[in-house]
């Protein structure tokens, strides 16, 4: 037992992961203060060393007018290099480094991203001390903003200016949304209300939730929890909600029994791109409504609030399981997982969800959840793979539990507290694949030749086809025919950057291929997936594409907001030395 214990504090280790991308290939030194181009280039946003770019007096007479919130990005690796931010400071450097996966590290932060290829090196705290600290691909300025007032004046200033401006809260962005060379930032971090409240409206009348831009997931379950309510949320904690989480659609471990994040939006207040305070909500603005509703964060108008639906706190059951792979033979390895998978629909009929890890190292389940049902109900549906590791001599460790409230069960069972940098590819898994046992041997079959590979699979066992009751939405209907959402995982190597790029590489051209081929003309969810994916616009959006471009054309016809796979972003891209210009 004691060497189970040791095998599986390792695995667990390894395999508590959150998805975060990574490099195509790396991109020139883009320090702000070593070069200046002879004049901008035409049709791109003016970038930092031209003639164009504010002069610091501009900066300073901007600052003024919105109360002194302007923050110059100060790399946050700096401590760990002699650079013009100042000397290296190795007890600094070594502190930085010990909480480097803590998101917190990142969130305070005006500039850091918790996706390590897209700061691309530009002040790596983990590379040695004479390596480069520039600005480089963090934004070079960002406005802590508290209040619409202050959306308005950074828009006008950006866009008087011909300013990138990109939208960032937590830096949890698997794409490189949030940063940008020569970039102004809105960091809406410093927008913490919450207000419970009772809703009423043509559409809805009941328990609700006004949620600020910069509130945390745990920040929302705090306040839910003391109220005697829940907030369809994330696993990851850490993750700003109104953001690009409920913005992108938002997948939970209550969407089985409740429906996506984005189902139970009854209102956003947003900052178009033209500077217009607006409500969006399905008597108001609907198109902008349904375009914030799954349609991505960050690309239609700058959310300074989202209201939504809340539900009677309710009792939870949830089983946690892991086993190492050590001396199990490869084929029952498989076939111990297909064991499990056949489990699966029974778990999603009682309103349950599944979160597995499945690496080469071994196979973690963390949680097995049914909101308002009992550890008993899970023994039942879990018995035959439970008993298939015992028929098997596996030692396995295995934890079901009635929990008094889903928030505690979320709290007991959840692993995603820290960051683990890697690259990402995604697919949603289509019911009609695995609701037959040619298409879950397929599946399996699948999931072994990624394993070879060596990445990590992390996938989501859920049912999402519930749908608001109140209006419909953009979250991409691929969701709702989906039996499973999975993330494939490959490490990031801040120390070699080759091998960095040859793990990207493999994402896009090895191993996403994979896992397409037995889902031709299928979807990936548009926040987890991977970033260089060729077929973006159908992949992440699926049909509601042109009606959304269509929308991001009305609220932002100068393409003021520009994203990675963000809508529209086609019309824009990014030049070997960052700049952004049109296409």
């Amino acid at each position: 037992m004691a060497r189970l214990a040791g095998l599986l504090a390792l695995f667990a280790a390894v395999t508590a992961v959150t998805a975060a991308p990574s490099a195509l290939h790396r991109r020139q030194d883009t320090s702000t203060t070593s070069t200046a181009p002879v004049d901008a280039k035409p049709q791109c946003r003016c970038y930092p060393g031209e003639p164009c770019w504010p002069k610091q007096k501009q900066w300073d007479a901007f600052n003024s007018t919105i109360g002194g919130k302007l923050v110059a990005t100060v790399p946050i690796g700096s401590p760990c290099h002699d650079s013009s931010f100042g000397p290296l400071d190795p007890t600094a450097c070594t502190a930085l480094k010990s909480k480097w996966n803590d998101p917190a590290t990142h969130f305070t932060s005006s500039s850091s991203i918790m996706s390590p290829f897209f700061a691309n090196a530009s002040c790596d705290p983990f590379l040695s001390a004479n390596t480069q600290c520039v600005t480089g691909t963090y934004v070079q300025y960002a406005v802590a903003a508290t209040s619409t007032d202050d959306f308005q004046k950074t828009i006008a200033f950006a866009k008087d200016r011909n300013l990138r401006l990109v939208v960032r809260n937590t830096g949890h962005d698997f794409f490189g949304k949030s940063t940008g060379a020569g970039a102004l930032a809105i960091w809406t971090q410093g927008i913490k209300d919450v207000t419970p409240m009772n809703y009423q409206s043509g559409a809805y009348t009941g328990p609700a939730m006004k949620i600020g831009a910069g509130v945390l997931g745990q920040e929302v379950y705090e306040v839910a929890s003391q109220n005697n309510v829940v907030v369809v949320g994330g696993a990851c904690p850490s993750v700003g909600i109104a953001g690009g989480y409920t913005q992108g659609g938002g997948h939970s471990l209550l969407t089985t029994k409740y429906g996506m994040a984005a189902d139970h939006v009854l209102e956003w207040e947003v900052v178009t791109p033209n500077g217009d305070l607006v409500v969006a909500s399905p008597s108001q603005n609907q198109d902008l409504y349904w375009a914030l509703s799954g349609g991505g964060g960050g690309t239609y108008g700058i959310v300074r609030s989202m209201t939504v639906k809340t539900f009677p706190e309710l009792k939870t059951a949830a089983a946690t399981l892991a086993y190492s792979s050590t001396g199990i033979n490869p084929d029952l390895y498989f076939d111990l997982f297909k064991i499990f998978l056949t489990c699966m629909p029974a778990i999603v009929e009682a309103g349950g969800s599944t979160v597995w890890i499945l690496t080469p190292l071994g196979f973690k389940v963390a949680p097995v959840m049914i909101p308002g049902s009992t550890k008993d109900a899970i023994d039942t549906i879990l018995q035959p793979f439970l008993q298939k590791l015992r028929d098997n001599a596996i030692p396995f460790l295995y934890s079901n539990v009635d929990y008094a409230s889903y928030h505690d069960a979320f709290q007991a069972t959840t692993p995603f507290k820290s960051l683990t940098e890697t690259h990402t590819g995604g697919r949603l898994i289509p019911k009609s694949l695995v609701s037959t046992d040619d298409g879950l041997n397929q599946f399996v079959s699948a999931m072994r030749a990624i394993v070879s590979k060596g990445p990590f699979i992390s996938g989501l066992n859920l049912d999402a086809s519930k749908k608001t009751d109140f209006a419909d939405n953009s979250v991409n209907p691929a969701w709702r025919d989906a039996a499973m959402h999975i993330i494939l995982l490959t490490p990031y190597n801040h120390n070699d950057w080759n091998a960095a790029q040859a793990n990207q590489r493999a994402m896009t051209e090895q191993i996403v291929p994979i896992i397409k081929n037995i889902t031709p003309g299928g979807s990936c969810y548009l926040n987890e997936g991977d970033f260089n994916e060729p077929d973006w616009q159908r992949t992440f959006y699926g049909s509601s594409y042109q009606k959304l471009l269509s929308i991001k054309q009305k609220y932002d016809s100068s393409n003021m907001l520009w994203g990675r796979t963000a809508v529209g972003s086609e019309a824009w891209y990014e030049t070997d030395d960052k700049h952004l210009c049109k296409a």
